[in-house]
C-alpha cells in the first residue's frame, strides 16, 4: 500500500516517519513497562499466597531459630546430624557417624570453620577453604529461599506455569548476585516450595544442574517446614535428608556459631 504522505515534500515525510517511530518505541516501552508490572504483581501475589500458606507473616517472623534431628543417606551410607540455625544466615550441624563427630558453622560474617572430635580428643578448630567456605555459607539461609532473595537485595521474577510429577506449579526465578538463579516451583494446590533449580558454579568451566525437591511439611511452632528433603545433581539423586525432631527458637549459648579460641 503506497504511503499516504506521498504529497508531502522529502523533509516532512522525514519527519512523519520520525514521529511514528518515537510513537513506535513509545508504545513499544509501555507495552513492556506494563507487561513488568504484571509480572510483579503475579510475584506480589504468589509471594503472599505462599507466606500465608507457611503459617503467615507472626508465625514466620516469630521463629527465630532451629534445632533439627535427623539423617542423611548419600552413596549407601547414612550419617546422623544434629543442626542450629538462626537468622539471617548462621548454622552449625555437627555430623556424627561411629567413631567421630565432625562440627561445621558458620557465625555470618567470618568464614566458616571446621573441628572433630573423636576418640582421642578434639582436633583443632581450622577455616574451610575458599570453595568450601563458598559452598557451604551458599546454603546456610534460615528462611527459603523466596523469603531471603527479597530480604537480602535478590529479585524475584515470574516465570511462568510449570509441573512436577504432573502436579501443576508456578514458577519464581530468584536472582542473587547477579548471576545466582534458582528457578523455584510453587505448587499450586498448596503454594508450598516442592521443588527448586539451581545451576551449581563447580569453580571450572563445567556447571552442575542441581535440584531440590521437598516433601513431608510439617508445622513447627505454626510454620510448615519440609521434614524431607531429596537433592539430584547431574540428573542423579545425591543425597536425602530427612528430619525426625524440629524444635523452634532453641536455646543457643553466645558464640555459638563462632570458630573456638
Amino acid at each position: 500500500m503506497p504511503f499516504r504522505g506521498a504529497g508531502l515534500s522529502p523533509a516532512m515525510r522525514d519527519d512523519v516517519v520520525a514521529g511514528m517511530m518515537r510513537r513506535g518505541w513509545l508504545i513499544s516501552f509501555l507495552i513492556f513497562g506494563l507487561s513488568a508490572m504484571l509480572r510483579a504483581d503475579i510475584v506480589d501475589d504468589l509471594m503472599r499466597i505462599h507466606i500465608e500458606a507457611l503459617g503467615g507473616n507472626e508465625a514466620v517472623s516469630e521463629m527465630r531459630a532451629l534445632r533439627a534431628i535427623g539423617q542423611s543417606d548419600f552413596g549407601g551410607q547414612r550419617m546422623r546430624f544434629v543442626m542450629w540455625a538462626a537468622r539471617p544466615n548462621r548454622i552449625r550441624i555437627e555430623s556424627i557417624d561411629a567413631t567421630r563427630t565432625q562440627t561445621q558453622a558458620w557465625d555470618g560474617d567470618t568464614n566458616p570453620w571446621r573441628q572433630t572430635r573423636g576418640p582421642t580428643g578434639r582436633s583443632a578448630p581450622e577455616r574451610m577453604t575458599a570453595a568450601e567456605a563458598k559452598q557451604f555459607s551458599a546454603d546456610a539461609n534460615f528462611d527459603d529461599v523466596l523469603i531471603d532473595a527479597r530480604e537480602h537485595g535478590g529479585s524475584l521474577d515470574y516465570a511462568g506455569e510449570g509441573e512436577v510429577e504432573g502436579k501443576p506449579t508456578q514458577k519464581i526465578l530468584v536472582t542473587r548476585n547477579f548471576f545466582d538463579q534458582t528457578v523455584v516451583h510453587l505448587d499450586v494446590a498448596t503454594y508450598l516450595i516442592v521443588q527448586q533449580e539451581r545451576v551449581k558454579d563447580e569453580g571450572t568451566a563445567r556447571e552442575t544442574h542441581v535440584v531440590t525437591r521437598f516433601f513431608d511439611y510439617r508445622a513447627v511452632a505454626g510454620v510448615l517446614l519440609p521434614h524431607r528433603l531429596v537433592v539430584t545433581s547431574g540428573g542423579r539423586e545425591w543425597i536425602t535428608t530427612t528430619l525426625e525432631k524440629v524444635d523452634a527458637n532453641p536455646l543457643i549459648p553466645p558464640d555459638f556459631f563462632s570458630m573456638p579460641q
